[in-house]
């Protein structure tokens, strides 16, 4: 019978996650089907019935942990619309800071994220002013602030990218993502300033990427 215990006990238990509500109901669940089958086996009882009856609770109770730990990939996968994707900063180069004061101190700062031979997987916006960002030019090496914090989250990628793809975590969840970040004036259509950088996924986690903004006439 401690036998039978310990085996329905590391069913009940296998999962990766604990810490949801409904894995876990699951094997509380599991457990007590298991210790009902067990006590229905008195010591020593050769009858087959409520052996049978042990057997179809250990494999009921199989089925239910793996229901749950497929309920715990799921969450996994989809993930939150609040997940961060990308955490980034924006800098301006020496002389970027004339051109956006030139345009009147603001702007809007539209933020590309593209992966390389899949896509653009989302666009951004952001208002910027040109008080917002530190004295132009790169960081300084005594750790220096970046710059201007971007962010782009779940709920911000497209459904597809421009080639097609469907923009979920196995195409964007362990691949570098290139950023571009394009600078134009709040009433125009013509980019004055734009920077490019990658979040390098290094460690199981996207880097965060640093964005110089400097002239507009490079490409992405």
């Amino acid at each position: 019978a401690a036998g039978h215990l310990w085996t329905c006990m590391l069913l009940a238990a296998c999962g990766s996650v604990e810490s949801f509500a409904g894995p876990l109901s699951l094997r509380a669940a599991t457990l007590q089907v298991c210790a009902g089958a067990m006590c229905s086996v008195a010591p020593g009882s050769t009858d087959p019935l409520p052996r049978r009856s042990f057997v179809a609770a250990s494999l009921l109770s199989s089925v239910v942990v793996q229901r749950a730990d497929a309920e715990v990939a799921a969450v996994v996968e989809d993930g939150s619309p609040s997940e961060v994707v990308v955490q980034g900063e924006m800098r301006l180069e020496v002389g970027a800071d004339k051109k956006l004061q030139k345009a009147g101190g603001k702007g809007r700062a539209e933020v590309v994220l593209r992966i390389v031979g899949k896509g653009i997987i989302s666009k951004t916006e952001k208002l910027v002013s040109l008080e917002d960002f530190p004295a132009a030019g790169r960081p300084a090496t005594d750790g220096e602030s970046g710059g201007v914090p971007f962010t782009v989250a779940v709920s911000d990628l497209q459904s597809k990218t421009e080639k097609g793809r469907t923009v979920n975590r196995e195409l964007w969840g362990d691949d570098d993502i290139f950023v571009a970040v394009d600078i134009y004036p709040i009433d125009s259509k013509k980019r004055i300033l734009r920077g490019i950088g990658k979040a390098k996924f290094k460690e199981g986690m996207h880097q965060k990427p640093l964005v110089l903004l400097e002239g507009s006439e490079f490409t992405f």
